[in-house]
């Protein structure tokens, strides 16, 4: 499959629409991550005829032809002397980075007559989005991805945006923002809830889910090289961050160590890495029960996926869309928006919150069935191609868009999905 020929799924009656969209994100990021196909996606499937992604903190100053009617403009921290190289000094000039990128997003949206003006969080990348298209006719709008509050809770010191070191004071920054923003765009129904207690009002709320590119998930890959040979594999693939549970993670290694049949493959890297590893070097039943893989590329993670005897997503995003894609079984605590997904006993298996001893006896119940666990992960596969194909996810969100550019601008979107 071509990187850059995004699939088309053509809307009645399209006239040509724009749409720039503000993350604050890094294509250098993007490429090792190996995510940049979904870019593309944001075309909703030809809905918008021309696309702008921003990256507004950028490493460098640069501009990147995603695809036909798609450029990738970042903003970068070269933009002022010394800059790049200096972390004092880029926070020193934060403001100035904030107004130069709001100031390039006004000539932009003139230029090429936006329609769209999206941000991809409620903070650095919405007060650029805001700052850059108060006063002019592009409908701005907020997309909240995360509850930010839940994930503070699990991890105080990088579980959410701050500012000046105070949780505090991004959430005055995140209720201002809201507020002023046409429409709150919730990839999960479970997140209303916490749009609202940070300043959304309801009626501002819209529901646009995440959608994977299941071309990726038709057929299964070859087993990764390196795994460990004549064992089941338990895979837990995301960032080795407190707030994606990884000591609960390594809790279920612990449990499962006495039966020497299986390993827990740790697939990605982050903050916790290094004490993890080192806690699992002082272990001896850990070190012959956990794999390392370090930081792979998402084309690898799918791999894991199909690999996996039990795919383990305690907290997980397009994470868990991917493992219940893959057909194997899959088992998550009951947080956030799981239930949207997964029925527990059904398509997969949900626990609650915490429950660490739930949590390792459920994934060895699986590893115990092997039936049971093929039945939980084919009705697991069916239900996130049902729900999250890109055909499905570019019509409804195409259709909130269609609502906030024909309601016109300074109005509220009406059509609540």
């Amino acid at each position: 499959m071509s990187s850059f020929e995004p699939c088309q799924f053509k809307v009645k009656g399209m006239t040509s629409r724009s749409l720039l969209f503000i993350s604050s994100s890094d294509w250098d990021a993007l490429v090792t991550k190996g995510v940049t196909d979904m870019l593309l996606e944001r075309s909703e499937g030809g809905y918008f005829s021309k696309v702008i992604s921003v990256h507004p903190l950028a490493h460098n100053s640069r501009t990147i032809p995603i695809a036909q009617n798609h450029d990738l403009i970042e903003f970068g921290f070269d933009a002022f002397p010394g800059g790049k190289s200096s972390r004092l000094l880029r926070h020193v000039y934060a403001p100035l980075y904030i107004l130069k990128a709001a100031w390039e997003i006004r000539r932009l949206i003139r230029i090429h007559s936006i329609d769209i003006v999206r941000a991809s969080d409620p903070y650095w990348a919405a007060l650029c989005g805001w700052l850059g298209s108060v006063g002019m006719s592009a409908n701005f709008c907020i997309s909240i991805h995360a509850d930010w509050d839940h994930f503070y809770s699990l991890d105080p010191q990088f579980g959410a945006p701050k500012i000046l070191g105070m949780r505090f004071l991004a959430k005055v920054l995140e209720s201002f923002l809201l507020k002023r923003a046409k429409c709150v765009l919730c990839i999960r129904k479970s997140l209303f809830a916490y749009a609202e207690r940070s300043g959304a009002r309801s009626e501002q709320l819209r529901y646009i889910p995440h959608g994977v590119d299941l071309e990726y998930f038709q057929e299964a890959p070859p087993r990764p090289n390196g795994l460990p040979q004549g064992r089941k594999l338990v895979v837990f693939a995301g960032r080795l961050s407190r707030q994606n549970y990884v000591d609960d993670v390594l809790a279920v290694a612990q449990y499962l160590a006495p039966r020497g049949d299986s390993v827990v493959v740790f697939a990605g890297g982050g903050p916790e890495e290094d004490r993890l590893k080192h806690v699992v070097s002082h272990n001896p039943d850990l070190a012959h029960t956990v794999y390392f893989t370090g930081f792979v590329s998402r084309e690898s993670v799918i791999a894991l996926r199909f690999s996996a005897t039990v795919n383990l997503v305690p907290m997980g995003g397009y994470s868990l869309i991917e493992a219940c894609a893959s057909g194997r079984p899959t088992v998550a605590y009951d947080v956030q928006w799981h239930s949207e997904l997964i029925e527990d006993q059904c398509s997969g298996l949900l626990l609650s919150e915490g429950d660490v001893s739930g949590l390792a006896r459920a994934v060895e119940s699986l590893l115990n069935d092997p039936r049971w666990a093929d039945e939980i992960g084919a009705v697991g596969r069916t239900r996130a191609f049902n729900l999250h194909n890109l055909k499905t996810v570019y019509e409804i969100r195409s259709a909130v868009y269609a609502d906030m550019i024909n309601t016109g601008s300074g109005q509220e979107c009406f059509t609540r999905f």
